[in-house]
């Protein structure tokens, strides 16, 4: 009886074994299925986001003229004339010069005004300074498919 009973045991012993093997491939198998579908996630996340940038590149593309023509429109500023009341005499206005936006000849010159220097500065960097540090992007960073054959 006691070796029939570790016989017994034996056999058990053996296919809970086999049935381990089985549960341990089944869960590498779930445990790979997991891996891919992370992979996959991963890529479309990069997809996605690849798109966008492309999206956004695009519309700094079609939008870059307007731009460009909006702050090179601020810059030049002439002499106006302009009819102000003299503090002393109110009943004769004077005529006086003032410098103003040659586009807008109701708003001071840039040059008047700090925020408006800074805005004109930005706008400045922003068209003369994005695609000239993206062509540098393009020619420090060489990639196999922007190589010339």
């Amino acid at each position: 009886e006691g070796e029939g009973e570790g016989e017994g045991e034996g056999e058990g012993e053996g296919e809970g074994e086999g049935e381990g093997e089985e549960a341990k491939e089944r869960g590498r198998g779930r445990r790979a299925e997991r891996e891919r579908g992370g992979e996959r996630r991963r890529k479309i996340r990069q997809l996605d986001s690849s798109k966008i940038l492309s999206g956004l590149f695009s519309v700094l593309l079609l939008s870059y003229s307007s731009i460009t023509g909006a702050v090179f429109g601020y810059i030049p500023c002439l002499p106006i004339p302009v009819l102000s009341n003299s503090a002393s005499n109110s009943s004769s206005p004077s005529l006086r010069f003032e410098s103003r936006l040659l586009i807008d000849a109701s708003s001071p010159c840039w040059s008047e005004e700090w925020g408006s220097a800074l805005l004109i500065v930005f706008g400045l960097v922003l068209v003369l300074g994005v695609p000239v540090g993206l062509w540098l992007w393009q020619a420090g960073v060489p990639r196999g498919d922007r190589l010339p054959r």
